[in-house]
């Protein structure tokens, strides 16, 4: 007799993490997706997506009768959010009532279902003065740099409203017994993501380059980051889905996840790679440096692992190829979107 699959819910299920994790474990488990805002040409990802036996519900999740509709649950990603730190300036409502009120309903169905739960969050967690410190010191940040909450210089909501976040969810941890995995993460690519002036700065470069597009630099474009491919994240996932209680540590924990600094580069050098390595000619728009936002980053994933997860990270090089040919295949085909 064949087990019935367990059911993992997938909030922002239709964005680039969301949906590329639902095609890759759709047949593991009973996939559930929630979203509300629609990407490019949703039609198309929906219908891949139900082709593959995907159940797919357009609902808000900050609206409390969302949640009414939701079957039950064992396991939940949480990657619904407002992304954008600088639009979060502009649109505060929005950013809090997604980012935060949302959360706490995603906490409030784990505790009434008793499921457990992996949270999307982002570097921007970090006090930017103890980030530069961290990385001047190890060139990399771990999990023991000082949050946001001891920074003395301003910070976008959305970093404030993804930390809120995840202390929500850390408290019902305490608070209720809920087992959480919270993902701080750098730098999440691959082809299918859309880059913007707003977010998924590498596929942004990428995507000015193959349309001829002036691209954006905000301060002097010695900015870097590290980057990871999205199946490495993936990986990462699935390994906990295997053994949630062990990576939660049977209760709450924190994974900064990244590519590391072998994976770090600046925004400078891929639009110098991008002229030398690969003919493209680059031009470039200055504007002011964004407020809060560190200027060096590359992840410390040692603690991930530590806990038994094991990969060859991506080259930095080879997913630039991947973004080029998508990006290039998307020009071709008039920029038909489909993740």
């Amino acid at each position: 007799m064949t087990k019935d699959k367990e059911t993992l819910l997938v909030t922002g299920g239709l964005g680039f993490i969301g949906s590329n994790l639902a095609k890759r474990l759709c047949n593991k488990f009973k996939m559930v997706i929630i979203d509300f805002n629609k990407p490019p040409k949703p039609e198309k990802i929906i219908e891949d997506l139900r082709q593959k036996g995907i159940e797919i519900i357009i609902s808000d999740i900050s609206s409390p009768y969302t949640w009414k509709e939701i079957p039950e649950c064992k396991y939940i990603f949480h990657s619904a959010a407002q992304v954008a730190a600088e639009l979060s300036w502009e649109e505060l409502d929005l950013d809090f009532q997604t980012n935060i009120y949302g959360t706490l309903l995603v906490a409030e169905y784990a505790r009434r279902n008793n499921s457990q739960v992996i949270y999307c969050n982002t570097i921007r967690v970090y006090d930017p003065d103890a980030i530069e410190v961290a990385m001047k010191k190890h060139s990399k940040v771990s999990e023991e740099c000082a949050t946001i909450e001891v920074s003395t210089k301003p910070q976008p909501p959305y970093a404030l409203s993804k930390h809120l976040g995840e202390y929500i969810l850390r408290s019902y941890s305490r608070m209720y017994g809920l087992n959480v995995i919270s993902h701080r993460m750098s730098g999440i690519v691959g082809a299918g993501q859309i880059g913007s002036k707003t977010h998924g700065w590498l596929s942004n470069i990428v995507r000015c380059a193959v349309n001829q597009e002036k691209f954006p630099i905000f301060g002097d474009g010695n900015q870097s980051r590290d980057v990871m491919h999205v199946a490495e994240l993936i990986d990462i996932i699935e390994s906990e889905l295997q053994d949630f209680k062990k990576f939660s540590e049977d209760g709450f924990a924190v994974y900064n996840v990244g590519g590391g600094p072998e994976n770090e580069l600046s925004i400078n050098q891929v639009i110098e790679m991008l002229k030398t390595d690969f003919s493209y000619k680059m031009e470039v728009k200055k504007a002011n440096a964004r407020i809060g936002e560190p200027i060096s980053y590359a992840t410390d994933i040692g603690k991930i692992r530590g806990k038994g997860w094991h990969s060859d990270i991506s080259g930095y090089k080879r997913i630039i190829k991947e973004l080029i040919k998508w990006y290039e295949e998307e020009k071709g085909n008039g920029g038909r979107r489909n993740f």
